[in-house]
């Protein structure tokens, strides 16, 4: 039997443009931790992308052609809003650097994955750089935050480092 027909039905395969809807929302929703946060994130755990952290998702397929949209692969915040809103922003996806739209992370939490439809908002690239730096999410923010913890950690190091020598040279005396 091919396509894994048993008494002529379909196992496994949508036979409605609706149901491979349907299918598709309960999978991706499915890979989505919604366990309660104090920042209210839903955290994709599905595949993601090595460079960036977010989530990537691969729509359900009905007849051979991706279901929406037509992509074969998908960002999961993308495709939170897409589940949620009906389709993606007009204008969302345009190149970089034109007037082109973007789903913004209102949480700042993007990298971490975070796929919560409450958190997404229609912007610019303009509005969603002003608003990473206003949350101290800058990477060279970040950086600077990492060095000087770092630095701090050095100083606690150093200090019981001299307090080791301080102890093993009275130790050096008793003996």
């Amino acid at each position: 039997m091919t396509d894994e027909q048993q008494g002529g039905k379909t196992v496994g395969h949508a036979k409605t443009y609706e149901e491979a809807l349907a299918k598709d929302s309960q999978r991706f929703w499915s890979k989505v931790n919604k366990k309660k946060r104090k920042d209210g994130c839903w955290i994709w755990e599905g595949a993601r992308n090595k460079e960036t952290g977010r989530g990537n998702h691969n729509p359900a397929q009905f007849k051979g052609v991706p279901v929406r949209e037509g992509r074969k692969i998908e960002q999961a915040h993308v495709w939170a809003w897409v589940l949620t809103h009906g389709n993606r922003p007009l204008g969302h996806g345009l190149q970089r650097g034109s007037a082109g739209i973007i789903l913004r992370h209102i949480c700042g939490n993007g990298n971490l994955g975070c796929v919560n439809p409450d958190h997404l908002r229609i912007g610019t690239q303009k509005e969603n750089a002003r608003e990473v730096k206003e949350m101290g999410r800058h990477p060279a923010q970040q950086l600077r935050r990492a060095l000087a913890e770092l630095e701090e950690r050095n100083s606690q190091l150093d200090a019981i480092r001299k307090e080791r020598d301080r102890m093993a040279l009275e130790l050096e005396k008793l003996t």
